[in-house]
């Protein structure tokens, strides 16, 4: 079944959603700076959400994890959203990197996609909610339609495909 101007099956469709989506996780990456994000942005900013959540007890889980671990933690989020970008746009094991964007995607949403209680600590809490929601839609979309079949190295392991 082709698309209403007969230029893509709905396979492909999915696919080129795949490809956004992984395209979108590593520009997640290329758009930061690296070595402020690791040093000292990641963790501040994590833990200025958290102090000002609107779950304050989400918060000060949040908080408590991120504190903890906060020698890696920064280099676990960029080496998951590499891993989630290339896995997606090259659509290989693209169920299970689905899955990790669904999860990734639902924890941004609930610690910036979430109003904290001063507005002015991230005002641009709308603009992330709406980004994540969207990326969130196209991971499941992805994960339920088999989208590393087509144009992917999945489908030439046939992983996944029927």
């Amino acid at each position: 079944m082709s698309d209403i101007f007969g230029w893509l099956t709905a396979a492909q469709w999915f696919a080129f959603l795949r490809i956004v989506l992984g395209l979108w996780w590593l520009e997640s990456v290329r758009h930061k700076n690296l070595r402020r994000f690791i040093d000292h942005d990641m963790v501040a900013f994590t833990i200025d959400l958290a102090d000002h959540h609107q779950f304050p007890e989400f918060g000060k889980v949040v908080k408590q994890v991120v504190l903890a671990n906060r020698s890696w933690f920064p280099y676990m989020i960029v080496f998951t959203e590499v891993v989630l970008g290339l896995g997606l746009t090259l659509g290989l094991l693209t169920p299970i990197v689905a899955l990790g964007s669904i999860f990734l995607t639902l924890n941004y949403l609930l610690l910036a996609g979430l109003p904290p209680r001063d507005i002015s600590v991230y005002p641009a809490y709308e603009v992330e909610q709406g980004q994540l929601i969207m990326m969130l839609a196209i991971a499941i979309v992805t994960f339920f339609m088999g989208a590393g079949c087509t144009w992917g190295i999945d489908g030439l392991l046939g992983f996944g495909c029927l």
